[in-house]
């Protein structure tokens, strides 16, 4: 399975980067939504570990856009946030993990996520 992490913090993109390979992903990052966009192109992800706090264009900019493209219309989304729960998304998401991120919990719904492929 593939994973795109959109994450601007450094150290924590590259932490789930590594954690992700560790357990036999094909993982990249990016630190905003324009980047992620860019990066589209050459290799859509089947999972977008998404903060919403980007510099640049933000998380909900990048969801609207996402979502506006058809061929990545399928790709799940999941928003990483230390923002309150019940803050909504432009677009529906196929999960919400805060920050910081559960690594328990994060790999159980890849591995979700991985069943229904």
């Amino acid at each position: 399975m593939r994973v795109l992490v959109v994450e601007d913090d450094r150290d924590a993109r590259e932490g789930l980067v590594e954690l992700l390979r560790n357990h036999s992903f094909e993982v990249a990052g990016a630190p905003d939504g324009r980047a992620a966009l860019a990066g589209l192109a050459q290799a859509a992800p089947d999972v977008i570990l998404l903060d919403l706090a980007l510099p640049d264009m933000g998380g909900d900019e990048f969801l609207g856009t996402l979502r506006e493209d058809p061929r990545y219309a399928d790709i799940q989304v999941v928003v990483m946030s230390a923002w309150a729960r019940n803050i909504d998304p432009p677009v529906p998401i196929a999960g919400w993990l805060p920050k910081p991120v559960d690594t328990a919990a994060l790999l159980a719904m890849l591995g979700r996520f991985a069943k229904r492929s």
